[in-house]
């Protein structure tokens, strides 16, 4: 492992190829000289995290590089900084903290449960914007309009599918919930109750529920299914739809693939909009971020307002 200090500079090459987005570029372009910008990334490089933030640190290098690499004449190159976050969430919010209090206003929090989970008071707050790449093990009611991940809550799925059975079945008027053996309880098929509560549905015996809740023993997003009288809805997974062919074979291991794509996309996500406005407040790179789709590795990459906070995910499960 590389042995690395606190806080880091990537200083990365700003000769460019012609692509806009995530994936690699083809066509060179003339070296355009401006100072760089700084992108800021938390990574858990001390800790119990701290081999899977090790991985991560490449592909944060090689997501700037190729945004350096297909930058247009007006846009500035990116100079990646990485900080140390620790594997807690008490570290994490104490390194974040210290980056606003030093005027930082933008970031990419790390791919990992229990440093995200300690950004969750600052993920409503105007006065800085936290790029998420992996919000699974948030609540779908944290935070707010600022809230900005690459990849949602697995609480989401639920609501979205009390909603694609409300839109099949709008007559429907109570609710069940159904675990067999071996299932574990899980966020999505709580967050589906709480929404069908919140719409109006009341609490009924599984064999007379208009709609029941199924939680599956089975891998996201067949973990949790609603039968709506004889029909059993599921919702989309997000699945990698490409790699970049210059990653490291480490940050494609099984148990680094979902935060290497996720990374890597919000990093794709902030570097863009930074680069086309190094000086903007939050509240501007916010709207750029979430304005400005793109090619990630999870494919098209979209944002849209989902959640009882309305805050800004990308790859929102739908309804097939």
């Amino acid at each position: 492992m590389r042995v690395r200090g606190r806080l880091f500079v990537l200083a990365l090459g700003v000769a460019g190829l012609s692509a806009c987005v995530g994936r690699p570029a083809e066509r060179p372009r003339a070296p355009m000289l401006q100072p760089p910008v700084e992108l800021h990334v938390l990574l858990p490089l001390s800790g119990a995290l701290a081999e899977a933030g090790e991985v991560q640190w490449d592909v944060v290098a090689l997501a700037a590089r190729r945004l350096n690499e297909s930058r247009g004449p007006l846009e500035r190159p990116l100079q990646p900084t990485i900080h140390d976050s620790g594997s807690t969430a008490q570290e994490a919010l104490a390194k974040a903290e210290a980056l606003v209090a030093n005027g930082v206003g933008a970031f990419v929090a790390p791919a990992f449960p229990d440093p995200t989970l300690g950004l969750q008071d600052l993920m409503d707050t105007s006065s800085v914007l936290v790029v998420v790449p992996d919000a699974r093990h948030l609540h779908a009611d944290v935070g707010g309009r600022s809230t900005v991940a690459l990849l949602p809550p697995d609480a989401l799925r639920g609501a979205v599918l009390i909603d694609g059975a409300l839109a099949r079945t709008p007559d429907a008027t109570t609710v069940a919930s159904r675990r067999p053996d071996g299932a574990p309880p899980s966020e999505a098929s709580a967050a589906a109750m709480k929404r069908a509560m919140a719409r109006g549905l009341l609490p009924a015996l599984a064999s007379e529920a208009d709609l029941v809740v199924i939680q599956a023993a089975a891998d996201p997003p067949r973990d949790v299914a609603v039968r709506v009288r004889d029909r059993v809805l599921t919702t989309t997974g997000v699945r990698r739809v490409w790699t970049d062919p210059k990653l490291p074979e480490a940050t494609l291991w099984m148990d680094h693939e979902r935060a290497t794509a996720a990374t890597y996309d919000a990093v794709i996500a902030l570097g863009r909009a930074l680069r086309a406005a190094p000086d903007a407040p939050p509240e501007r790179l916010r709207e750029a971020v979430v304005g400005a789709p793109f090619e990630g590795m999870y494919g098209p990459t979209e944002f849209s307002r989902f959640g009882p906070a309305e805050a800004h995910y990308a790859h929102v499960p739908e309804v097939p």
